[in-house]
């Protein structure tokens, strides 16, 4: 009996071995195929790594995969099972760095600044999550709606200007933000690019902190409260 049991406990371990030689095969072409920008065929070789074994590095591969195919929503669910299983904190960075461009993606803000926060907890040196944690909040600030004394008073108290008279040109701080590319996982902004955003970021700031300053009842939150 006692020698069945190793038998039986060899071919197990053997099988084992098996499955993850097969997996790590797999895992090399999806990287393979993800380098030549071949998206779906890394997709296949991915999920192909997962029927054998659930890998972290796995699932975060496939949701870049799934990333450059702009199916967010399922790049989502990749990225949070890759941070939920890691033991790695590097990779568990990456993963929360990614989610947070998935979300933003789907437009989805305020999540999108929680996994960026996730991804500086576990790696704070890192200053592409902080551009794009800065972007996120810069963006839910404007969504916020002015303080109640910069809203505008009602149709029946506003002075109406002459039919044929100069027509009032728009604030431009009526003006939706200029856009701003969020870089997709594993690329690098420029240095340009970078100073380019922390600018407008840094405009936005002083812009809040005027604000308060004032007084207001209700003034949006600061660019970095993290």
């Amino acid at each position: 009996m006692i020698q069945n049991g190793l038998l039986i406990g060899c071919f197990m371990l053997f099988i084992v071995s098996l499955h993850a030689q097969t997996a790590h095969r797999y895992l090399r072409q999806g990287d393979r195929d993800y380098r030549e920008q071949q998206y779906n065929k890394a997709e296949e070789k991915y999920r192909k790594v997962l029927e054998k074994l659930n890998s972290p590095q796995a699932n975060y591969n496939l949701g870049n995969a799934i990333y450059r195919q702009q199916r967010y929503e399922e790049a989502v669910k990749r990225y949070e099972e890759a941070a939920r299983s890691a033991t790695d904190d590097k990779l568990r960075a990456m993963a929360y760095h990614n989610l947070g461009n998935a979300l933003f993606q789907k437009e989805a803000y305020a999540e999108s600044v929680d996994a960026y926060k996730n991804a500086l907890r576990l790696n704070p040196s890192d200053m592409e999550t902080k551009i794009n944690l800065a972007l996120a909040q810069h963006i839910l600030q404007q969504q916020q709606p002015p303080p109640p004394d910069q809203q505008p008073p009602p149709p029946d108290e506003q002075q109406e200007s002459p039919p044929d008279g100069p027509q009032p040109q728009e604030s431009s701080s009526d003006q939706p933000p200029p856009e701003a590319t969020l870089p997709e996982p594993s690329e690098k902004l420029t240095k340009e690019e970078a100073e380019k955003l922390l600018e407008i970021i840094d405009r936005e700031e002083q812009k809040v902190q005027q604000k308060m300053r004032k007084g207001s009842p209700k003034s949006t939150k600061s660019g970095k409260d993290w």
